[in-house]
């Protein structure tokens, strides 16, 4: 059994364009692909087609925009009023919106982490320079014991008892 199908706005064939089918029930109908015909599984939409994506106009993009800047969310009522004043559907404003959230909230996310990255690379250098001061210090402290170990045993006593102050004549020893 041959079936004629005809698609009032199919882009790939022309408007009116008839297709021939075989197909011998309705069941393998329901299964053949029509080019330009989406299910409502693709685009989550009702009745099978596609919309297509409606770019904004250059004055909408502003008003958008500036109304971001206020508000960075809008209430249900905002966002109609909003869908009116641009001759938008509401679900569009608030797609728009949702969008322009995210892409903020990515852009400070960049942002912030380029700053934790750099503050991180600060920090690394400064804990390389202490650590190195650390070592330079340890290696003085072994540096002075050597040197210390081979001097006399008095040696060190005699310089601390030499480096104490000494109370001023006449004041030594109390009655």
């Amino acid at each position: 059994m041959e079936l004629e199908l005809s698609l009032g706005v199919s882009p790939a064939l022309g408007k009116g364009a008839v297709i021939p089918l075989l197909a011998s029930t309705r069941a393998d109908m329901s299964q053949l692909e029509v080019p330009g015909r989406h299910t409502g599984k693709d685009n989550g939409g009702v009745g099978g087609r596609a919309r297509k994506k409606q770019r904004l106009t250059k004055m909408q993009f502003a008003f958008m925009e500036d109304s971001f800047k206020e508000h960075s969310t809008l209430t249900p009522g905002q966002t109609v009023d909003l869908a009116n004043r641009l001759n938008l559907r509401p679900r569009q404003v608030g797609v728009w919106f949702q969008n322009r959230r995210a892409r903020t909230k990515l852009k400070q996310t960049k942002v912030d982490c380029d700053n934790l990255k750099r503050c991180c690379e600060k920090l690394t250098q400064e804990n390389r320079r202490l650590q190195d001061e650390v070592a330079e210090l340890r290696a003085l402290v072994h540096t002075t014991r050597v040197i210390y170990s081979h001097l006399p045993a008095g040696f060190g006593a005699a310089r601390r008892a030499a480096a104490e102050p000494r109370p001023p004549p006449g004041q030594r020893g109390a009655p």
